[in-house]
């Protein structure tokens, strides 16, 4: 069905007050035993909040409290809500709720979770959802003409949120595709990329092994600062560890006043813990920061380089080849060259963005084709 583009206005309809047993199937897991459990492809619903409610993945088990529903929003005894589309099974105290009189889909869960967690907040260990509880909950919800759950509205606002957020997502996509291209669009399509990059391209060119200390300066962060002596304050500069996850960013923090903040357009490095990522603003850091600097860095080349440094450190260890900076600077990397035997930086810059442009293409082909068309 069509998607009309007017606006949705939740005020604007009429609501009416429903208790879940009236609307809803109500189902609720059970009970089994730790030994009977094997691993398997079935996810296992419990009391977690992470993973949409999954804990593990378990075999098929033929016994009467291996129970499984798939399509339903399921409900844990301590208040955590997910949408669950395929076949899951049930640990005790899970509940799940599907509709009666109507097929459910994951617009309709995305409507209803939000309007679910009101009631589901206040449950816990002490004071525990159960199904006799569950089933007098009262949710208020949209209706049609002859005062049942408006499904088709709830759904297409959903649906309208999507496609307006998805569009916004496109968008800027585009954007970066021209931005890439430094205005110009796009470079390739995606079958002149396949023809253009592959790994036979980097086997075609020359390369030469590099000292790190000879062509990069390499420094260490200005007075590392310990998490425990931050004044606590929100902001907007990056503080840089030596976490492996979201380019090693700890937290965002405000400036400190103690201590210098680093610049941008450098690649920080955590040797102990074989970190290397591309900073674009101004950041602190933790202790035991490493930072490489070149005047021909930018995000692409970085991105290039932070590869085959990650290749040299996996060779460091805390034993005989400590992780230290002087290593670093005496460490050797294989690089693309040019005509005059320099490190080739427009090919790597090329290489990386034409990477990112094939994900960026398929990308925006994914959310035209699925959603947008």
């Amino acid at each position: 069905m069509k998607i009309a583009h007017e606006k949705l206005i939740l005020e604007n309809i009429e609501w009416k007050e429903f208790k879940i047993s009236e609307i809803f199937e109500i189902h609720t897991g059970a009970l089994i035993h730790q030994k009977d459990i094997k691993v398997g492809t079935i996810p296992r619903i419990t009391a977690t909040d992470f993973n949409n409610g999954v804990a593990f993945f378990t075999n098929y088990i033929k016994h009467k409290n291996f129970r499984t529903l798939e399509n339903f929003i399921s409900i844990s005894f301590l208040g955590s809500v997910f949408y669950q589309p395929k076949k899951v099974s049930l640990d005790m105290k899970i509940h799940g709720i599907k509709a009666k009189n109507k097929e459910f889909n994951h617009y309709l869960a995305l409507f209803l979770i939000p309007l679910i967690k009101k009631f589901t907040f206040k449950y816990c260990y002490g004071y525990q959802l159960s199904t006799s509880v569950l089933k007098n909950q009262k949710l208020l919800l949209p209706v049609d003409s002859t005062g049942n759950p408006n499904w088709e509205f709830m759904e297409n606002y959903m649906k309208n949120i999507e496609k307006a957020h998805l569009e916004k997502i496109t968008a800027y996509y585009h954007a970066k595709l021209k931005q890439i291209n430094n205005g110009g669009g796009v470079i390739f399509t995606l079958d002149e990329y396949r023809d253009f990059i592959h790994q036979d391209e980097l086997k075609n060119i020359q390369w030469k092994e590099f000292v790190i200390g000879e062509i990069f300066e390499i420094q260490a962060t200005i007075n590392g600062i310990d998490k425990n002596k931050l004044n606590g304050k929100k902001g907007d500069y990056p503080y840089v560890t030596r976490s492996d996850k979201t380019n090693g960013i700890d937290d965002f923090i405000a400036m400190q006043d103690a201590y210098k903040f680093n610049k941008s357009n450098v690649i920080t490095i955590g040797l102990d813990t074989q970190t290397a990522f591309y900073q674009n603003s101004p950041f602190y850091t933790g202790q035991n920061i490493q930072i490489l600097k070149y005047k021909e860095i930018n995000k692409h080349n970085a991105l290039f380089i932070i590869i085959t440094l990650k290749k040299l450190m996996k060779k460091f260890s805390w034993g005989g080849n400590g992780a230290t900076l002087t290593r670093l600077k005496r460490g050797k990397i294989l690089l693309p060259v040019d005509s005059t035997g320099n490190p080739n930086w427009e090919f790597m810059e090329n290489y990386m963005k034409n990477i990112e442009l094939q994900k960026i293409q398929k990308l925006i082909k994914y959310y035209q084709e699925k959603y947008l068309l």
